[in-house]
């Protein structure tokens, strides 16, 4: 028997049933998404800058450790980048950079600002970010079946 029990995540209201299933999921970061979503390039209460091509991305640790994986590995375990505000980002580009960052605040991917899809593919991965990794391989069947 289902629990009838009914449960508000942002605008959803779940049964315990859906909750149990995974369906809160998305929900859920709807909901985060639309808390913190404005925080997005905002320097308002940044506590960390990142800097990629010589370009500053303010940015808050809290929101990137929520929804990375790496990130949260990275203020967790003593790295310097756990002691510092400043962040260097080597291995990217700064639009492919400024890409997975808007999708980690907003949860929009503009295909617009998107010069290397398979770029931004890697940088999902390697920064853990499940939810974006499967948008991309979603993404990539549709377009590979038409």
């Amino acid at each position: 028997m289902h629990d009838q029990h009914k449960y508000r995540i942002g605008d959803s209201i779940l049964r315990l049933d859906q909750i149990r299933r995974g369906a809160a999921l998305c929900s859920l970061t709807t909901f985060i998404v639309k808390q913190y979503g404005h925080l997005y390039l905002n320097e308002e209460l940044s506590d960390v800058t990142i800097v990629v091509e010589g370009v500053k991305f303010p940015a808050h640790r809290f929101i990137l450790a929520k929804r990375s994986e790496y990130f949260k590995i990275m203020f967790e375990i003593g790295m310097i980048e756990s002691t510092t505000n400043h962040i260097e980002i080597h291995e990217t580009s700064f639009g492919s950079f400024r890409c997975v960052l808007k999708w980690i605040y907003t949860g929009i991917l503009d295909f617009s600002l998107l010069s290397d899809d398979f770029e931004v593919l890697r940088l999902a991965h390697m920064y853990q970010i499940t939810e974006l990794v499967n948008y991309f391989i979603d993404y990539f069947k549709v377009e590979f079946e038409n």
